[in-house]
């Protein structure tokens, strides 16, 4: 079968879900990016345009029509008998074109889409027209799936599975941990790293010889450098940047926990289920994260790691690293449940197989 897969961005670091749908969905997968309606394949624009940019926000109504006939032009040449539409802006985008040619169309909403105001506005009546097509509405957390029926989705079209992990790849180490703390995503309002790095100086004081390895870019970057030497700890944090899925995994294997305080924006904006909790859980390794999005799904507190208010202070973290640093038979149970959990509830395999189950059985 061919599978036509779209989204905004093309090998984004931090949308690992995406690059797993295409790799390991087993069908014959083409990918479409360059918007919420794409306009990219191969790294070469369906059609020729210099007012068409590669930019998320494409609005150019008057070449809105060349676009989407260059779109029905790419599925019937490739014989495309289904797509899978990454965020519900680019499904709300792809439902006229889907609808026009007589294929079904799949949506997965990650987080936002689902949750930042500004975009359940702009898409109110088009997601209505997408929940009417859709033949399933993925979402990655329990609390996306009641989201999604406050805005109009029918029950029986949503189906909640969140990104998971290769169990086989992410896995623990035997060699000794290292006395450090890790930080893992985007350097955005919504992660909330300045509370990690605020957090980790009141650590220090007690436990002096942790460390904490910031892993990440983002527009926050410059904000973390000068928060980090304002407390005068740059010998004990590391801004590191984007890194490797090989490497993320040898980052895991070797630290005590992963820190992730992620917080709902005053725009509406939420996580989904952040794939690098699940990441960590595979690994062995116990997260300190707080009760938002779907991470509640991931997390049981006391036994995988620990769950806080998004409103609760730096100490009530630092406390929970001191803990953690004091207590390596603690980090080990934590880290044995984390593992169990991922591999019955959260692998990768069961993801893909959720999203193949669902497509096949519509198509058939």
């Amino acid at each position: 079968m061919n599978l036509l897969i779209n989204s905004i961005n093309k090998n984004k670091y931090s949308e690992t879900f995406i690059r797993n749908h295409i790799k390991n969905l087993p069908f014959n997968n083409f990918y479409l990016h360059g918007g919420y309606l794409p306009i990219i394949y191969n790294d070469q624009k369906l059609i020729k345009s210099h007012v068409i940019q590669q930019i998320p926000f494409w609005t150019h109504y008057f070449e809105r029509s060349r676009v989407v006939k260059s779109i029905i032009e790419f599925i019937e040449v490739n014989d495309i008998q289904a797509v899978l539409s990454e965020y519900g802006p680019c499904g709300a985008e792809m439902e006229e074109i889907c609808k026009r040619v007589g294929i079904p169309l799949f949506v997965f909403f990650h987080g936002f889409d689902a949750y930042r105001h500004n975009i359940v506005s702009r898409y109110k009546s088009n997601y209505q027209k997408l929940f009417n097509y859709a033949r399933t509405i993925f979402v990655a957390s329990k609390e996306m799936a009641q989201r999604l029926r406050f805005l109009g989705a029918p029950t029986n079209k949503i189906v909640h599975t969140a990104c998971g992990a290769d169990v086989e790849f992410f896995k623990p180490s035997r060699l000794e941990r290292k006395p450090q703390f890790l930080f893992i995503g985007r350097l955005v309002p919504n992660k909330n790293p300045l509370k990690v790095i605020e957090a980790f100086n009141l650590a220090v004081v007690e436990c002096s010889n942790i460390n904490l390895r910031i892993i990440g870019e983002g527009l926050m970057k410059n904000r973390c450098i000068t928060l980090i030497r304002k407390l005068k700890i740059t010998n004990k944090v590391e801004l590191i940047g984007p890194l490797s899925a090989e490497e993320i995994l040898k980052e895991m294997q070797r630290s005590i926990a992963l820190i992730l305080p992620s917080i709902t924006l005053k725009n509406g904006e939420k996580e989904g289920t952040p794939t690098t909790i699940i990441e960590a859980g595979a690994t062995g390794l116990p997260v300190v994260a707080t009760n938002h999005g779907g991470i509640p799904d991931v997390i049981e507190h006391g036994q995988n790691g620990y769950l806080i208010d998004e409103n609760d202070p730096p100490e009530k973290i630092a406390k929970l690293m001191i803990k953690l640093r004091n207590d390596n038979d603690l980090v080990n149970k934590l880290g044995a449940f984390a593992r169990k959990k991922v591999i019955e509830n959260f692998s990768l395999k069961e993801h893909i197989d959720t999203i193949t189950e669902a497509i096949r059985n519509s198509i058939k």
